[in-house]
């Protein structure tokens, strides 16, 4: 642990889950290891924004969860005047102090990672924020809920097509970014906010020694997004029946339809 407290006693790491697979001990495995670090750590558990239905297809309800950040840290910002706020994703976890903060000669007002790698150029990443006070991050901040919000409800009326990245958190403080010049930005080391490679192994933020990350984010939503907002104990459901009726797993069939609201599937022989 690092003894710096009365240094660092002006950051706040934030954080929200919402009530969907195991975000809430994610959030609370982040916590403490924030805590371990000598940081103050703030998490709550938000509502889902939408229920998937045919009206909201997938994966529109996790969108619009993601969608809550922009008016969590406004909520936060506005609700602890005396702190810095930095944003971590709720499946984080920092790994060491992250001493970057100690330095007085950086000068910012919001610092977020930016990516480029074969897939994206310049693409803001938005698992790990941070806020300072400061008049052009309040209104980068009330910018970005105003954008939000407005892309939020566009999406809700079929304005923009699968997986609606238009909506997305990362894009819409971007936009936000962008339309205020005068906002002191700086890029977040890729080590303050590290995504884990893919499923299949890609490594999305290439040449970062792993001994120097900071922060780790490891990416629940790849797993999650298809499921946020749905009726996914369904399928739980069904391989308890199979269980009680001693039908063997392997008879038992889903298939996950991408951008729609219901799971396929089918026990042989029944």
């Amino acid at each position: 642990m690092n003894d710096s407290k009365i240094d660092i006693s002006k950051y706040l790491v934030i954080g929200y889950y919402t009530p969907n697979q195991n975000y809430k001990q994610m959030a609370e495995n982040m916590k403490a290891s924030i805590e371990k670090q000598g940081l103050e750590c703030y998490i709550e558990e938000r509502p889902n924004a939408l229920v998937a239905s045919k009206q909201y297809p997938l994966p529109m309800p996790w969108v619009a969860n993601c969608a809550q950040c922009a008016d969590f840290c406004l909520e936060m910002y506005l609700k602890f005047p005396d702190k810095h706020i930095w944003f971590l994703d709720a499946d984080s976890e920092m790994f060491q102090f992250p001493s970057m903060l100690l330095d007085s000669s950086l000068v910012f007002d919001i610092s977020m990672p930016v990516l480029t790698n074969k897939y994206v150029t310049n693409e803001y990443v938005s698992n790990s924020i941070i806020f300072k006070q400061s008049r052009q991050t309040l209104k980068v901040l009330k910018s970005w809920v105003e954008i939000t919000h407005a892309r939020v409800q566009k999406m809700m009326e079929g304005g923009y097509p699968p997986p609606y990245r238009k909506a997305w958190d990362q894009q819409t403080l971007q936009d936000a970014l962008e339309k205020n010049s005068r906002c002191r930005f700086m890029p977040l080391p890729l080590t303050y906010g590290k995504m884990t490679p893919t499923p299949k192994g890609e490594e999305l933020m290439v040449g970062i020694d792993p001994n120097e990350i900071v922060i780790q984010q490891y990416q629940a939503s790849r797993q999650n997004k298809f499921l946020v907002g749905t009726t996914f104990g369904v399928v739980a459901a069904v391989k308890r029946f199979m269980k009680e009726k001693k039908i063997p797993p392997e008879c038992f069939h889903c298939t996950e339809y991408e951008h729609q609201s219901w799971f396929i599937y089918k026990i042989d022989g029944e």
